[in-house]
């Protein structure tokens, strides 16, 4: 069983996963979010149960998060919110 700071550990390690956004989901919301807080690829938190207008807005945050990155690391540029060497 592979948990979810496990794979953003393992998409932190490699430069070509490290800038991809990612969106967690949890029913322990407070609790993730502290466990979440020292990873600068998690731009967004769904709690579980989630309704399908919070989960189309997550992933809306995540797509737009994603051009962000695609956009500064076409130009060279800081990313706004992303620390961590990003």
């Amino acid at each position: 069983v592979t948990t979810g700071d496990e794979v953003c550990r393992q998409l932190l390690r490699d430069d070509q996963t490290a800038r991809i956004p990612v969106v967690i989901s949890s029913a322990m919301r407070s609790r993730a979010f502290a466990r979440y807080t020292d990873f600068p690829n998690i731009v967004d938190q769904i709690p579980k149960p989630f309704t399908p207008e919070l989960l189309k807005s997550g992933v809306a945050n995540a797509l737009q998060m994603g051009a962000m990155v695609v956009q500064a690391q076409r130009t060279g540029s800081a990313m706004p919110g992303m620390s961590g060497g990003a």
